[in-house]
């Protein structure tokens, strides 16, 4: 079985069915409240051999595409944090806040005018590249506490060996936090299995879990196949790290116009399904533009918005950075009746964004 063929023929025969879903319009819903830049972090380490916390003795260079966990008014951030640009490896830190600054910052907090963050923001580092598979990087974290557990799906950016010859690539890979935010483990890459047979596509990200019963999960996925990226849905094992071939299958496609498509955030559980936000990069400015869709529990597309959340070019904070026009991932959280949505800004600095549940909800169209 050539795996790869039977899942290009799969997104083939979906996008020929399903263009047409968005028009492509622009409504940006949510408010700014704050950003932080990567200059304002007092990046902590623990030391081997010591159990005390002490300060990182470099700055970072950027800290970005955070990850976020609600625990009652906590609103732990998990950003990836960098400071080096040879082999621009990543690693993940986590920094708390209160809820209620995420959504209306004080002026003693923030710039009224700028909205950066004035205050120092602690952030620890808890996670950074230690094999082949994350060697350039573990980036992206999007972290989800599930009954009892707490996992975190990271991109591994990194390396193999085939005979002599060193590849790269990049793998969907999986971490499990056994006590606090602080201890994740890592457990492996994600491969996807079909009739005894195993494939590494050469890029899987952009991912995050609608449920976890045991070892078995449902979760929403980005494989690439031949340069193609879209939003894929697909059952997997999380013991094994398998991801069922005969189950994955294409949810959300690229419109006209659109390079690539890939889910942005971890799932938020609603009355109506679970809300996910989406990315799209525009071929005719090459920005990164978000929406949201309704996921029901099996995956599949009940509702999808236009484009919700994308930099504003006025605005240099959100449209300059190490790639500019990038408004991207990864944390979605709900608390009360607002959807705060945390995200990166130029692949440089953080970025907080707020709106109303209902507000959000309102911009779904069923299908």
């Amino acid at each position: 079985m050539d795996i790869e063929k039977m899942i290009y023929q799969k997104m083939e025969k979906f996008l020929k069915r399903n263009r047409g879903l968005r028009k492509k319009k622009f409504n940006d819903i949510f408010k700014r409240s704050m950003y932080i830049s990567p200059s304002t972090l007092e990046v902590l380490y623990t030391p081997p051999g010591s159990d005390v916390a002490g300060k990182f003795p470099e700055p970072p260079v950027a800290a970005f595409n955070p990850g976020a966990v609600l625990e009652d008014r906590t609103l732990y951030i998990f950003p990836r944090v960098h400071f080096d640009y040879f082999y621009y490896p990543a690693a993940v830190g986590v920094g708390k806040m209160d809820a209620e600054e995420a959504i209306e910052p004080s002026e003693h907090t923030v710039d009224r005018k700028t909205r950066m963050l004035k205050r120092r923001f602690p952030v620890k580092l808890i996670f950074w590249p230690e094999c082949n598979y994350d060697f350039e990087g573990t980036e992206d974290p999007r972290v989800q506490r599930i009954g009892d557990r707490k996992l975190m799906l990271y991109t591994g950016k990194g390396r193999y060996y085939e005979g002599n010859s060193l590849r790269k690539r990049v793998v969907l890979s999986l971490a499990e936090f056994n006590r606090s935010w602080e201890t994740p483990e890592r457990r492996g890459y994600f491969v996807v299995e079909l009739d005894g047979e195993r494939y590494v596509p050469p890029s899987n990200k952009d991912s995050a879990f609608l449920w976890v019963r045991g070892e078995e999960a449902m979760m929403l996925t980005r494989p690439e196949v031949r340069g193609r990226r879209l939003c894929w849905k697909a059952r997997a094992n999380l013991k094994e790290r398998t991801i069922y071939g005969e189950e994955l299958e294409p949810v959300l496609g690229t419109e006209k116009g659109e390079d690539k498509v890939g889910w942005s955030t971890n799932p938020v559980k609603v009355s109506e399904g679970y809300l996910v936000g989406w990315h799209a990069v525009l071929q005719r400015d090459s920005s990164y533009n978000n929406g949201l869709a309704l996921i029901d529990r099996d995956g599949e597309l009940l509702a999808v918005s236009e484009y919700l959340l994308f930099p504003d070019k006025r605005n240099p904070i959100e449209a300059m950075g190490d790639r500019p026009l990038t408004l991207f991932g990864c944390g979605l959280v709900r608390y009360r009746d607002y959807l705060i949505w945390i995200g990166g800004l130029g692949d440089k600095r953080i970025g907080i964004f707020v709106t109303e549940l209902e507000r959000a909800l309102s911009e779904l169209r069923y299908l």
